[in-house]
């Protein structure tokens, strides 16, 4: 089981404005689609209400979405995890070949000491924003930069951790 992070943020962090992206990358959504498709894809309350309703829950993955809330609301497809704990379990429950966390902010903070990778498009631009991608970078390394139309693709790779 390998979990992933993605993400799209420019220079100064932003990830988000008032609840959306405050860009238009089309590249970059491609990529995102390309990667994760097949995948399941972890999101918090907030992302997974951001996503346009006619996307929700994301096609061609299986989606869990973490929340204090209750399964009241969401599609039945959508499985939802009340804490860290509880997404812990479901993992274990049904091991994926891969997990991708996909945002927002708190869920970023709460899962990268988990991560084995980062795929993050740098969008170009200082687009302003309310919410920011945390730090990550220790104890990764920068593995291919590939430029795009408009942003940089970046993957990183957890950097082991040597035993004697």
């Amino acid at each position: 089981m390998t979990i992933r992070a993605i993400v799209a943020m420019n220079k100064g962090r932003v990830i988000g404005h008032e609840g959306a992206l405050p860009w238009q990358v089309p590249e970059d959504l491609r990529r995102f689609a390309r990667l994760t498709k097949g995948g399941t894809v972890v999101m918090g309350r907030r992302t997974f209400d951001s996503l346009p309703e006619h996307a929700r829950p994301l096609k061609g993955r299986h989606n869990i979405v973490v929340t204090k809330g209750t399964q009241e609301g969401y599609p039945p497809e959508v499985r939802v995890c009340s804490d860290l704990g509880v997404l812990i379990q479901e993992m274990k429950a049904h091991p994926a070949e891969a997990y991708w966390i996909i945002g927002g902010a708190a869920l970023y903070r709460q899962t990268v000491g988990v991560w084995d990778e980062a795929h993050v498009t740098l969008i170009d631009g200082d687009q302003k924003g309310d919410t920011f991608m945390p730090p990550f970078e220790d104890g990764f390394r920068l593995e291919a930069v590939e430029s795009g139309d408009g942003c940089q693709f970046l993957h990183y790779v957890r950097e082991p951790i040597f035993h004697p």
